[in-house]
This record gives C-alpha cells, sequence and structure tokens, in this order.
C-alpha cells in the first residue's frame, strides 16, 4: 500500500482534532464563565483589587497572595478596568495563556517536522488535554501562565538548539528567537516564584538537544541567556524579597501558620527517613476516604499524581461519572506510562532524531520539575497548607503525554490504524473537555 495514503490520512486527521480540540477549549471556557473554581481563587481576585499598574507592589504580608511577583495579576487587571469582573478577567487570562501553550506546542512540533505524524498529533491532544490541563484553562490560577510560557521558551530552543543546523535560520528568524527566549524567561519569573525553573529549560535543551559536536558552544549561549534573564530580574528580587526576607523566595505560610511550619521541620528533622518514606509511600487517606481527599496531616506525592487526573475534594465534590473515570486514569497510566517508555526505547534507532531530541529536553525537565518539587516539600513540610499540588509543576505534563506516545503506531499507518487512532484521541478529547473530571 502507497505510503502516501497514510500520510495523507494524518494531515486529515490531525486537522480535524486540531479543530475539535478548540472548538472543545472554548466550549468548556464558555461553559464554566463566571465560576470561581481554585484552590485559592479568592485570594487570587483580592488581588485585583489591591494592585495596580501605577502600583504594582503590594504590602509583601498584607494579603495571601501579596508575596507573589505582579504580573500573574495585573494582565486580568487590565480586563478588570475594561468592565470585566474579577472572576471572568481571571478566566479569560487562563483561556487565553491554554491557547498560547497550544499553539506553541503545536508549531514546536511544525518546527522538528512532527506535527502531522501519529506520535506529533497524539503528543498535542495529550499534552494540552490531560484533566490537570483542562482544569487550569478554565479556573482561577497562575500555573497556566508558566505553562504557557514554558512552551513559548520550548519553541524558542527548539528552533535555536534542536535544529540540525539553527544557523539557516534567517537573521531575523534567529534574532526573535533569541529575543523571545529572554523575554519570556524574564516574563516567567515576575508572574510567579516558580518562573525561575524555567531558566534550566535552555540548558537542559542545549546539552541533551544537540550533537556531540556542538553541545559546548550551544550551552555557552544557553547559559548566556538564563543569566541574563535572571540578571534583569535580579533587582526585583533582591530589594522585593530579600532585602526584606533574607530569602528569594518566600513561603506565606512562614508568617501565616508559622507555628505548624515549625513543628513541621522539627518532625522531619526528628524522623528525616521517615519523613522521605511518607512522603513516597501511597497516601492511606486515599484508601479510606476515596482518592479525591488529600493528606492534611502527611506529605505524600500521590497527591501530586492524583491531581494530575482527578479533582482534589477541596475544590468540590466530583461527579460519580467523572470521578470514576478520573480513578481509571489514577491507576492505569503508570502502567501505560511504563509500557510507552519501553517501546519508545526500543524503537529509538527508528524514530526521528528530532523528536528523540524534544523527548529527552521535556523527559530532563520534567525530571528537574519533580525534583524541584520534592525539595520544596522537604523546605515546607507542612501538609495542611497543601504544597503538594501537581499545578506547581505542570510542564510535567509534556513528559507524562511524550511516553504515552509509544504506544502509538509509527508511520506508515494504515487506513485502519488511521481511523482507529483518530477516533481513540477524539474520545478522548470529547471526554475530558465535554464531561469535565475536574
Amino acid at each position: 500500500m502507497p505510503t502516501e495514503i497514510p500520510t495523507a490520512l494524518s494531515e486529515r486527521a490531525e486537522r480535524f482534532l486540531t479543530r475539535l480540540q478548540l472548538f472543545a477549549m472554548f466550549w468548556l471556557f464558555l461553559a464554566e464563565l463566571g465560576r470561581e473554581v481554585g484552590f485559592d481563587a479568592g485570594a487570587h481576585i483580592e488581588m485585583l483589587n489591591l494592585i495596580t499598574w501605577t502600583n504594582p507592589e503590594t504590602a509583601l504580608k498584607g494579603s495571601f497572595y501579596g508575596y507573589h511577583p505582579p504580573m500573574g495579576f495585573l494582565l486580568p487587571r487590565t480586563l478588570y478596568l475594561l468592565g470585566f469582573v474579577p472572576e471572568v478577567s481571571v478566566q479569560i487570562v487562563s483561556f487565553l495563556a491554554g491557547l498560547v501553550a497550544f499553539f506553541f506546542l503545536r508549531l514546536t512540533l511544525k518546527e522538528i517536522g512532527v506535527l502531522r505524524t501519529p506520535q506529533g498529533t497524539a503528543f498535542l491532544v495529550l499534552s494540552t488535554g490531560l484533566p490537570l490541563s483542562v482544569y487550569l484553562l478554565h479556573s482561577v490560577n497562575l500555573d497556566v501562565l508558566i505553562l504557557a510560557e514554558g512552551a513559548i521558551v520550548l519553541f524558542c530552543c527548539t528552533r535555536l538548539f534542536l535544529r540540525e543546523r539553527s544557523e539557516n535560520l534567517s537573521c531575523g528568524d534567529r534574532w526573535t528567537a533569541w529575543f523571545g527566549l529572554l523575554s519570556t524567561l524574564s516574563f516567567a519569573m515576575l508572574t510567579k516564584l516558580s518562573g525561575i525553573l524555567l531558566l534550566a529549560l535552555p540548558p537542559i535543551a542545549a546539552l541533551v538537544g544537540s550533537r556531540p559536536r556542538r553541545w559546548l558552544p550551544r550551552l555557552a549561549k544557553a547559559t548566556t541567556v538564563m543569566l541574563l534573564a535572571l540578571a534583569m530580574v535580579l533587582p526585583y528580587y533582591g530589594v522585593r524579597y530579600y532585602l526584606s526576607e533574607h530569602t528569594f523566595f518566600p513561603n506565606n505560610g512562614d508568617w501565616m501558620v508559622g507555628g505548624a511550619f515549625v513543628e513541621a521541620r522539627a518532625r522531619r528533622n526528628a524522623d528525616p527517613v521517615g519523613f522521605f518514606v511518607d512522603l513516597f509511600a501511597p497516601n492511606p487517606v486515599h484508601r479510606e476516604k476515596g482518592l479525591a481527599h488529600r493528606d492534611y496531616d502527611v506529605l505524600h506525592l500521590s497527591d501530586t499524581w492524583r491531581d494530575y487526573w482527578l479533582k482534589d475534594q477541596f475544590l468540590g465534590s466530583s461527579a460519580p461519572f467523572s470521578l470514576e473515570i478520573g480513578s481509571v486514569y489514577f491507576f492505569a497510566a503508570p502502567w501505560l506510562l511504563a509500557l510507552g517508555g519501553a517501546t519508545l526505547l526500543r524503537r529509538r534507532i527508528n524514530l526521528s532524531v528530532l523528536w528523540r531530541r524534544l523527548g529527552r529536553v521535556v523527559l530532563f525537565f520534567g525530571l528537574l520539575q519533580f525534583t524541584a518539587l520534592i525539595v520544596y516539600l522537604t523546605l515546607h513540610p507542612f501538609a495542611g497548607w497543601g504544597p503538594a499540588k501537581a499545578i506547581y509543576i505542570t510542564p510535567t505534563i509534556w513528559g507524562i503525554a511524550y511516553l504515552l506516545t509509544g504506544l502509538v503506531p509509527r508511520d506508515p499507518l494504515t487506513p485502519r490504524q488511521q481511523r482507529t487512532l483518530t477516533t481513540l484521541l477524539t474520545s478522548f478529547i470529547l471526554l475530558n473537555f465535554l464531561i469535565p473530571i475536574y
């Protein structure tokens, strides 16, 4: 059978799934518009009334969210000034950020020539359609902005470091990529404190996404742009945080429930081995009360894993059908990820070079995000503050999606295989968007 037939079908399927995904995103946004959803939605909305473009700094300890950098609040503040209510203002920003993340991931896949392959199409659908991604799209949160900024950084890194010959870029495209990288990294650090993790993405891309003889000069360039971005925001962090709190990364729990933080750190220090055993052990609350419940006494990374697939009880009760579907994801995903990862290793010689490079980048960056969360939980071990949320490390979604693409047959697909894959991805979109798990 000619290979042209499966390729044409792949192009048609990708266009159909992209349009369906965009329709589902718009539908969910309109359906949830005006509903205040989010872990700290009230504190987030409070900031829209406290912060202004002419006075972007509030008292660090004057409100629950006052310690955050300002840009995540100034963007919806602009819409608020135009007449939208605060909840809708933040939701519009979340939705637009979700669109930015979607389109820049799509551009990244197009840049390396895999957009209209089975793996590329599946990666785009999975990375933007997982339950956590859907939740970020319509809720009141800052983390969807970090995800969007990360998608822009990933695209710029792909252009500059993953391509065989980035020098083939026109001078304008090359400088646009460098400027986009520098400005987005700086903006991310002024959006949320976790934005600083995006600084690691260019060096990772230069190290694992380049040919062996090219990695050193590219790493030097990546490190330079990382340091420039850091230098641009260091005065703000120094004056805003270090001079007053003697740390660049304050935590509001230290002054709001300081005694609880001191006790939690004392328990961690008294039994560090037990702390890490509990951290990696299954959450007994999931067995006793159900997966939707979190342990507010002991930290568990299983709470983080749960957040990818189904809604925390703190956000409200889930419909029985949504809870059932999320539970299936929760238990099945580890096996699917292991199988997908093993299949990718077995196929690696037959996969596109650039696709393998992108995989290494998103997987290494996801591992860094996960490691950063463990460090954060170790430093701030008070479970009652809910620090083990998956939204804090949302770019790990890309690594999950990439591993799952190992389950997708390689090109060329037969027409029957193409129809089956399109049907499965269509069902995934409809299920997670039209009957949202979150």
